[in-house]
């Protein structure tokens, strides 16, 4: 049996008198639960660690800078040449688009269209006779500003024209069928190559 002093001590500490049931707080007497004491610290060494790094270092950040500029670096000129590839075969393709127009015109109205190319203005355009009496030039469609100026076109004819068939034809001050045009920017390079019978070969 326990004697009444041990069983007093017992009570004590079971209701939080005695030092395992509260800690002190400071020096101001004031004492608070044990569980709060814990709970107010980190839960692991993980914990501790992630407190103390609380964003990337001055070396972390150097190194990824070093990274994208070597990424930059090396894709860089692969898009460049993507960029002057598209812009050469956009005109090219602008050109075949009018030259296509030009004979299909030519069968509709059943006359001479004529094809024009200004490679200084970097201008294409169709015109025809398209009055009912006849001997009134208009453009058809709209006249085409190839690549706004950053390629370089080089021609051999300055005019192409298509009788009512859809063929070529060299009257009056119409050239020669069998042309090429080159379209050009930066070293990169499209041509477009006309046959005798107006055929278009890319």
């Amino acid at each position: 049996m326990l004697s009444r002093g041990a069983i007093a001590t017992y009570n004590g500490e079971a209701t939080g008198g005695g030092p395992s049931g509260r800690h002190a707080h400071g020096g101001s007497g004031v004492s608070q639960p044990a569980d709060a004491v814990c709970r107010s610290q980190p839960a692991n060494v993980s914990e501790v660690r992630l407190m103390g790094r609380a964003g990337m270092t001055i070396i972390e950040l150097v190194v990824v800078l070093l990274i994208t500029a070597a990424m930059a670096a090396v894709a860089g000129p692969s898009i460049s040449a993507s960029f002057r590839r598209t812009a050469t075969r956009v005109a090219a393709d602008e050109f075949v688009t009018t030259h296509a127009l030009a004979r299909s015109v030519a069968a509709r109205y059943g006359r001479i269209a004529e094809l024009h190319i200004n490679p200084s203005t970097h201008r294409v355009w169709v015109e025809v006779d398209t009055s009912a009496g006849g001997g009134v030039k208009d453009t058809v469609g709209v006249v085409k500003y190839l690549a706004d100026g950053t390629v370089t076109i080089v021609s051999d004819r300055t005019i192409l024209c298509f009788d009512a068939r859809g063929l070529p034809s060299t009257r009056g001050s119409c050239e020669p069928a069998d042309a090429t045009l080159t379209f050009s920017r930066d070293g990169t390079a499209d041509t477009v190559t006309i046959t005798a019978l107006g055929e278009v070969r890319r």
